[in-house]
């Protein structure tokens, strides 16, 4: 196994800030004092083994993630898509081999919910979005007048271009690019809502 190298405490401080005091997986509150950094992409597999990634590479601050223990010691050297799967799969399939858990899942203790799993990071950069970080500020009705408009200003559009163009890829390209429209202009949309 790799000799870990030690991760400044300038970075460390880094990464809880930009993670809100929060294990980058489960979301959980962490002490500080508490806080594992996790290597995204492990150094044993990425390194030690696979030597596919530099030790700068390694170390660099965007495959670094603060996670609680409990976090940190069950991705062991998985990937994030692997983590991910056994978290559904494997420790469930664990924690059913146990008489107290099937006793308490019995006397309805515990529930049991099958759901797709999102770590904490991914809703943080979801949440930052700049169309996302403009929907959650915005109220119903404003959103609902808002999309309205912006879906019969794209549909306009789309029909004239399904008339005058009759190649499928040039089709698509201009789709995609009033695709892109869309987002630009709800953006300043939302630019006019806050200056009101």
């Amino acid at each position: 196994m790799s000799k870990h190298k030690a991760i400044p405490k300038w970075i460390r401080q880094q990464l809880y800030e930009k993670y809100n005091h929060r294990c980058a997986y489960c979301g959980c509150n962490l002490e500080y004092k508490d806080m594992q950094v996790d290597h995204v992409k492990p150094v044993y597999v990425h390194n030690d083994i696979g030597h596919d990634m530099t030790e700068s590479e390694m170390y660099d601050i965007s495959n670094l993630l603060p996670a609680c223990r409990q976090c940190n010691f069950y991705k062991d050297t998985f990937s994030l898509g692997t983590f991910r799967k056994r978290l559904q799969t494997v420790m469930m399939d664990n924690l059913r081999k146990g008489f107290t858990y099937r006793l308490a899942v019995k006397y309805g203790l515990i529930k049991e919910q099958k759901r797709e799993i999102t770590f904490y990071f991914e809703r943080l950069q979801s949440d930052r979005d700049p169309v996302n970080m403009f929907e959650q500020q915005m109220t119903e009705d404003e959103q609902l007048e808002l999309s309205e408009a912006l879906d019969d200003f794209i549909q306009m559009y789309e029909n004239r271009f399904e008339e005058q163009t009759e190649d499928e890829e040039t089709r698509e390209i201009l789709l995609d690019e009033f695709e892109h429209l869309y987002d630009l202009v709800y953006l300043l949309e939302k630019k006019e809502i806050e200056r009101k």
